[in-house]
């Protein structure tokens, strides 16, 4: 019955382990820094912008199938699983930040 946004997933260590604590045991410093890393790598959409959540940039792996799609929270492009590690050395390549952290938003139906 329509999508399902389950979560968002960021891929790497670092900052999943703290996103991931509850709201109880985080402190506000952790929250702080959550909140300025969030102001440089999540864009925020427009009326006017195309966000590409239908299908894979690179296969037609689409909502549907078993593990979804990844829309990464910064380009609004979908990735599927396995052409997340492509996404992140396309951005790397056009001076972003390889290795660093990047925030994707889980859709499957």
């Amino acid at each position: 019955f329509g999508p399902r946004f389950d979560r968002v997933e960021p891929p790497t260590t670092h900052l999943s382990a703290t996103m991931a604590q509850s709201a109880e045991a985080a402190t506000p410093e952790a929250l702080a820094a959550i909140a300025r890393w969030a102001e440089t790598e999540v864009a925020v959409p427009t009326a006017n912008s195309k966000i590409y959540k239908d299908e894979c940039m690179f296969s037609f792996r689409n909502a549907r199938d078993d593990d979804g799609v990844y829309v990464n929270l910064k380009s609004f492009q979908c990735f599927s699983r396995e052409y997340i590690p492509l996404d992140r050395q396309r951005d790397a390549a056009k001076g972003g930040q390889d290795g660093g952290q990047h925030l994707y938003l889980h859709v499957r139906w």
